[in-house]
């Protein structure tokens, strides 16, 4: 008998545990998203958040995006070197790893480009990039980052 009662307790709460979980999972739904990607270049690059900043930048804050929902930002690249450099941007190391399946990163050219064709970077030239972030219909919630590398290659 009491074996029975034992059972029966036991079934009650395991059913008792999925159902709050259940429960739980149905009342919590939450699309915002929180981003940030920090900002790695080469040796003779800097990057900025402004044509005029002295202190370089290390992470770009696209803050909370929502599905469907496009963030732009711009930054500024400075070429350190005596040399021109061929500018590239990409990303690396999305946490969690599937968010870049439903979020699109871009980047075009912005102000300060003259003498040359982007993405060429005249010897300590100083031009913008306009960053964009893409969230797609049913991207990934919660918290999500990734790394943004600023690369120069001499020409």
């Amino acid at each position: 008998m009491r074996k029975r009662y034992g059972i029966l307790f036991a079934v009650l709460a395991i059913l008792a545990i999925f159902f709050a979980g259940y429960g739980f999972a149905v009342l919590t739904t939450n699309k915002e998203i929180r981003s940030g990607a920090n900002v790695v270049t080469d040796v003779n690059l800097s990057v900025y958040d402004s044509e005029s900043a002295s202190v370089e930048l290390t992470f770009v804050d696209f803050q909370t995006i929502l599905p469907t929902q496009v963030k732009s930002m711009t930054i500024w690249v400075q070429n350190d070197a005596n040399i021109a450099m061929l500018i590239s941007v990409y990303t690396k190391d999305w946490l969690p790893t599937y968010a870049n399946e439903t979020m699109t990163f871009g980047c075009v050219e912005g102000a300060g480009w003259g003498g040359g064709m982007f993405p060429e970077l005249r010897p300590h030239q100083r031009a913008s990039l306009v960053l964009t972030l893409s969230a797609g219909s049913n991207p990934p919630s919660g918290i999500f980052s990734f790394t943004i590398v600023v690369q120069g290659v001499s020409t």
